[in-house]
């Protein structure tokens, strides 16, 4: 199904600052935003009689039967169904313009969360990118990838990147980025839940263990999945909800493995378990979220080539492997999809969602 782009602004561009404003502060508030001024007109046109008419929208996307005005920068409401009439549609997409749509990436600093968050930067998003290794603490592993280098690559691939130091296992970390998001932007249309500390023994080169059966594997294996990947995940949706909640079309993708939905005796019990959950933490939100227009999804990757997995490329197949930005652009399409709310509740596979926008995912 193809995607729609959104109606684009009616104005843009530099404003002057309000009398009595201090510079830098009315230049912080608008860095990268569109202005639209309440009660701004579109311009009006001379016919041959001098006489002045209005300008109609040439497109249905300015139709707005929900009450609001895309043209004047109006919230869009929903219509009461008291006046909604029997037979016509009131979809009307309520994107912003793409320099205005505001993401979290959490676990970015490299692999899945990386590439995410690059793509949504070549689709021209805001991202801010959360995660534990930085240049000033160090990296939490010998892999490479600093949560600065991810937000640089966002802002060279088109977007706006800002990189934030948080460990996710700290709820007040979180805390403290989610108000940082809410004072630049008071919104909120994207937050990707790929934190995960589920995969540190692994790539730390404990094949072995992660291949042994449950009773011979580290307690701390399930504390990393659970405490470090699903937990986070529900915080993350908790402290975040609010900014979802009032900003229109906005979307929480978990990232998740098929192995929750149908277990592999290939893959350990307690990783089974922990993506069986992030499955269920994306379909319970979803119902509690529609009624906001919310939607929630949970997304497969399939086999990625990641700086993780491909520690291991001789012992594996990468012949239909994925790659971390060819994930990032599914997913920033899935972002944007005007029918996202009739797939919310569902965990999705990446290559079906690749089809879906004829997206080339391995690339």
């Amino acid at each position: 199904m193809a995607v729609t782009e959104p109606p684009g602004p009616s104005r843009t561009g530099p404003h002057p600052p309000p009398a009595g404003a201090p510079t830098e502060r009315w230049a912080a508030l608008t860095d990268g935003a569109v202005i639209r001024r309440r009660g701004s007109r579109q311009p009006r046109s001379r016919c041959s009689s001098n006489r002045r008419r209005r300008q109609r929208p040439s497109t249905a996307a300015h139709l707005d039967r929900s009450g609001g005005s895309p043209r004047r920068g109006r919230p869009l409401r929903p219509v009461p169904d008291r006046h909604r009439q029997p037979g016509v549609s009131y979809v009307v997409d309520s994107m912003p313009p793409v320099d205005r749509r505001i993401a979290l990436v959490t676990g970015a600093s490299r692999g899945v969360g990386r590439g995410i968050a690059v793509a949504l930067g070549g689709a021209g998003w805001t991202v801010w990118v959360t995660a534990r290794s930085n240049r000033v603490a160090g990296s939490t592993s010998h892999l490479p990838g600093t949560v600065e280098e991810t937000a640089q690559a966002v802002t060279a691939a088109g977007g706006r990147g800002i990189g934030v130091l948080c460990d996710h296992r700290d709820d007040e970390q979180i805390q403290a980025v989610v108000r940082r998001i809410e004072a630049a932007s008071g919104e909120l249309h994207l937050l990707v839940n790929n934190a995960w500390a589920g995969y540190e023994r692994l790539n730390a080169g404990q094949w072995t263990e992660w291949n042994a059966p449950f009773w011979q594997q580290p307690l701390g294996l399930w504390d990393s999945m659970f405490d470090g990947g699903v937990r986070t995940h529900y915080v993350t949706s908790v402290l975040c909800a609010p900014l979802l909640r009032r900003t229109p079309a906005s979307v929480i993708v978990t990232v998740s493995m098929e192995v929750g939905a149908s277990h592999d005796p290939a893959y350990g019990v307690a990783y089974s378990a922990a993506k069986a959950a992030d499955d269920r933490l994306a379909m319970a939100m979803a119902k509690q979220l529609a009624a906001d227009g919310v939607a929630s999804v949970a997304v497969y990757p399939g086999l990625v080539r990641t700086e993780g997995v491909m520690q291991f490329a001789a012992h594996l197949d990468l012949s239909a492997s994925q790659s971390p930005e060819g994930v990032g652009r599914v997913i920033a399409d899935l972002a944007v999809d005007p029918r996202l709310m009739s797939i919310t509740g569902q965990a999705l596979h990446v290559a079906d969602l690749a089809r879906r926008y004829g997206v080339n995912v391995t690339d």
